[in-house]
């Protein structure tokens, strides 16, 4: 069983916000005061902060009592218990975090906008452009579709895009990619190990905090 959790953040930074980012790492909190963009600063934050509440409910391991390291190549893992595997992503005020277990894994998230069509040239297969270009109706969503497989892709082997995207198909079934549109304007793609079943839910931002507040 893979689960994806899924959010819309509040574009405001409150009191709130800021006496939680002391239950988080060291390492994240630094990342979080460097960014100088306020949805993403809220959404590094809310996106630990929903790992740490998943973990603490599934594993039943007190935030307190957490601990994270990170592989040779950058990809995180949880010191504790190195079978669970996470994989978070953020896309102006969506936040989404996939778990499982024992089963490597990556998610991309993205909010549909213009897509940038001139970097297809130096990120994407001849397959994939052809994809994109089939059809004039859907070359926006096709574009973020083929981009969110490889950010996801990336993140199940531990590069992130560091890798030979102009020559990886993620077209290519055996790869096990699936994108899916949650909203008219949010696409999806997650990449496992093993696909059995998969649970897709919608969590608030206050269930997150709560976890913390009233634990």
């Amino acid at each position: 069983m893979v689960s994806i959790y899924l959010l819309n953040i509040s574009l405001n930074w409150s009191t709130c916000e800021k006496r939680l980012i002391r239950c988080v790492s060291k390492k994240r909190q630094e990342r979080i005061r460097k960014n100088n963009v306020a949805i993403n600063k809220k959404a590094l934050l809310i996106g630990a902060l929903l790992t740490r509440s998943l973990v603490k409910a599934k594993l039943n391991i007190k935030n307190n009592d957490q601990r994270y390291s990170n592989e040779l190549n950058h990809k995180p893992y949880l010191i504790n218990n190195s079978k669970f595997k996470f994989s978070l992503s953020y896309s102006e005020d969506y936040v989404c975090c996939c778990i499982g277990n024992d089963n490597e894994l990556g998610i991309d998230i993205e909010v549909l906008n213009k897509a940038p069509l001139s970097i297809m040239k130096f990120a994407f297969t001849n397959s994939e452009i052809q994809y994109v270009n089939q059809n004039k109706s859907y070359v926006d969503e096709r574009f973020y579709e083929i981009w969110t497989k490889k950010e996801a892709y990336g993140k199940k082997i531990g590069r992130g895009l560091i890798y030979d995207l102009k020559s990886t198909n993620t077209l290519d079934k055996s790869l096990n990619i699936k994108t899916v549109k949650v909203f008219p304007d949010i696409i999806l793609s997650f990449c496992f190990d093993k696909i059995d079943k998969i649970e897709i839910k919608r969590i608030s931002e206050k269930e997150i905090i709560d976890s913390f507040f009233y634990d």
